[in-house]
């Protein structure tokens, strides 16, 4: 099993291959991004922004116009330490604050608001991170919990670099296939899996207690969606929740369509939040 820079320099290296997983619009986006396994990036990333300019007075400008967030966060029991995790996530990475990361803290404490995954059986799973924030929201607010990254390369080696940073105390390891990963999940101080999104069908046999999405389903293939929900709904715990926050509706480049009513929900599912 592949750890730390060997795991990120195997990333680098494939991530110009074709992936099953890709959809129109990664092939695309990714066309003009280069990650090298250093953290060097050089294009445009479609995962979002990462401001650097950290100084008070940046810092203060983002406080006041994030204050509509933190009005939301207010009905969360569990917000303002969603946000404290946040803000020293950010702290970790260099980087500010942002509205994006606001974002995660808000849907961790929606999540924390119905269910505690420390209380469930199985492993967390993030599939397709930004920056790996919700990684290490995961990670810092449930410590004893595995977590698992899934993503596609280029998406999963920025993951891992900035995970990386804001959980200095944790290694990376890159399983791929099942004994790896069940080795991986074993470990006494469970580490940060990454594991590539052509690998997801794994998921299928570690027991899962939450896995969420954000705003990523809605930039996959139809049927990669529908694996996705099969893993999960086929993994071994006796209960696997699912966040999944995505466009109702969505148009793809390549005229790849996704509607979340489409998606395979079923009527036996237990519905927390619409």
């Amino acid at each position: 099993m592949l750890k730390d820079q060997d795991a990120l320099n195997l990333l680098a290296k494939l991530s110009d291959q074709p992936e099953k997983s890709r959809s129109s619009y990664w092939n695309r986006e990714l066309a003009h991004l280069d990650l090298k396994a250093d953290g060097t990036m050089t294009g445009y990333s479609p995962q979002g922004n990462v401001s650097r300019k950290t100084g008070p007075l940046h810092s203060l400008a983002h406080w006041v116009l994030q204050t509509p967030f933190r009005s939301l966060g207010g009905r969360y029991r569990y917000f303002s330490d969603c946000q404290r995790l946040g803000r020293a996530v950010a702290r970790g990475q260099g980087r500010q604050y942002t509205s994006d990361m606001v974002r995660q803290s808000l849907a961790l404490g929606l999540v924390r608001e119905h269910i505690s995954p420390a209380d469930m059986d199985g492993v967390n799973v993030v599939i397709g991170d930004g920056y790996g924030v919700m990684t290490s929201l995961l990670r810092s607010a449930f410590p004893e919990k595995t977590v698992i990254a899934v993503n596609l390369k280029t998406p999963l080696l920025a993951d891992l670099l900035f995970a990386r940073e804001a959980l200095t105390d944790k290694s990376l390891v890159l399983p791929r296939n099942p004994q790896e990963l069940a080795e991986a999940i074993a470990a006494p101080n469970p580490n940060i899996i990454g594991l590539m999104a052509d690998d997801a069908h794994l998921l299928g046999d570690v027991p899962v207690a939450l896995a969420i999405n954000i705003h990523s389903m809605q930039e996959m293939p139809v049927s990669v969606v529908a694996d996705y929900f099969r893993f999960l709904r086929s993994n071994p715990a006796s209960k696997t929740a699912f966040y999944c926050c995505n466009r109702v509706y969505k148009k793809l480049v390549g005229g790849e369509e996704l509607r979340f009513d489409d998606f395979p929900w079923q009527g036996g599912d237990d519905v927390l939040v619409d």
